[in-house]
């Protein structure tokens, strides 16, 4: 792959990864206002250990990637629907669908 096409690549990867990231942690954010979780720093751990755990997960399987037409499938899976809503679960059920 030259190194123009491997730069895309990594582009787009990091593209995905840095959006993936922002989605969970703009969901952690939003689970800890929620008055009962506010409540219990138990819940509050535990939520921040899923969904940092789910990040990582599923960005090294992102940057791991090696095929653009699995970055540019995952991308138009993600965002082709114009609803702001269920925006991370369409990402992470994609990047589980082609990337594993």
């Amino acid at each position: 792959m030259s190194d123009y096409k491997q730069g895309v690549l990594q582009g787009k990867a990091g593209t995905i990864a840095r959006l993936l990231v922002y989605l969970t942690q703009a969901n952690k954010e939003v689970l800890h206002g929620v008055e009962e979780i506010e409540e219990s720093k138990y819940q509050q751990e535990l939520i921040s250990f899923y969904i940092d755990t789910i990040a990582e997960a599923y960005t090294d399987l992102v940057l791991n990637i090696e095929d653009e037409k699995v970055i540019d499938k995952i991308i138009d899976e993600t965002l082709d629907i114009e609803a702001e809503s269920g925006v991370l679960l369409r990402l992470l059920n994609s990047i589980k669908k082609n990337a594993c």
